[in-house]
């Protein structure tokens, strides 16, 4: 899927929230739009017209970022794709690290197609959970999020599979819900981010 880059985000969110008169907003709520949509217009939109409402509720005429925050967690509960993250994370199996390990393949590094290999979400789930993990504690996941589950796309030959998401949009819905559902703090989400932006392919950019 085709990202659009900052500056056409931007261009976007000004002539969205130009369109109610003395709306403005903040460098810091706008950054979190950006940082949340990745380039993803849909995204952009939906947290705009969000964070747009919830200052407007407040009798404000200035976007915050605790606007954009509150906005992500509505779009996450009331978003069609939320079944899908239920659907992909919930178990009845103790200890299960569904919802972990599908936030770490959401900050996988990534090829220039979208693809990456159980290796790339070692860090990311290790800094997640907050112990090293090795690929045999993770490899059931996978597994069921690329079968039953139907979250991943898998090629390759067993020790030389790649994933990729099926719906692009559900990468960083993943990321908005962990955020919102306090899975992960702002700072190891920044942190996560970058590394991902340093490491991957140029698509992800």
């Amino acid at each position: 899927m085709q990202r659009m880059s900052r500056d056409e985000i931007e261009t976007l969110l000004e002539k969205g929230f130009g369109q109610i008169d003395g709306l403005t907003v903040t460098d810091e709520a706008k950054n979190r739009i950006i940082f949340a949509a990745e380039g993803l217009p849909h995204f952009a939109h939906l947290l705009g017209l969000g964070a747009g409402r919830e200052a407007v509720s407040d009798d404000r005429y200035q976007v915050e970022q605790y606007d954009v925050e509150r906005a992500e967690g509505s779009a996450v509960q009331t978003h069609s794709m939320f079944s899908e993250y239920r659907r992909a994370t919930d178990s009845n199996q103790p200890g299960h690290l569904f919802e972990e390990v599908l936030l770490a393949c959401a900050y996988a590094r990534r090829d220039g197609v979208g693809y990456f290999r159980a290796a790339d979400i070692r860090t990311p789930l290790s800094k997640i959970v907050g112990r090293r993990m090795v690929i045999q504690q993770f490899q059931r996941h996978l597994a069921e999020l690329s079968g039953d589950r139907q979250t991943l796309y898998v090629e390759g030959e067993p020790r030389h599979r790649s994933y990729r998401f099926r719906n692009p949009l559900f990468q960083p819905f993943v990321k908005m819900t962990a955020r919102a559902k306090g899975l992960i703090s702002d700072e190891l989400a920044t942190e996560l981010q970058e590394q991902q932006a340093a490491d991957s392919g140029p698509a992800l950019t």
